[in-house]
């Protein structure tokens, strides 16, 4: 049987929440390090939900993981190049093949 802890506070209850994500932020780069991917996988997957859960934004954990596979960005698992037609930055995940493009800020002084 579980119990929940009921917190009545939306203010408490989401500042618990983001503590809970940067600790598991935490863990997964630690797991990262030691190599252990299964488990920085999981704390990944456990940030999503909490952060589905009280409606908090992962704006800056986004892109230390793929969204399709939740595999964590190592020098190992992506591939990064710039697209020259889209002016886009390009990360591809090794594992499942996933492109996350990120637009390239125009100068300001061209």
């Amino acid at each position: 049987m579980r119990y929940k802890t009921i917190v009545k506070n939306k203010k408490e209850q989401s500042i618990i929440a983001k503590t809970r994500i940067e600790l598991l932020y935490a863990l997964a780069l630690d797991s990262l390090r030691k190599k252990d991917i299964v488990l920085a996988r999981n704390s990944i997957k456990n940030m999503i939900k909490i952060s589905r859960k009280n409606k908090i934004s992962l704006k800056d954990y986004n892109w230390f993981f793929c969204k399709k596979c939740f595999e964590p960005y190592g020098v190992d698992t992506i591939d990064i190049s710039t697209n020259k037609h889209t002016k886009t930055l390009d990360v591809l995940c090794k594992n499942c093949g996933y492109v996350r493009r990120k637009p390239l800020q125009k100068n300001i002084n061209s």
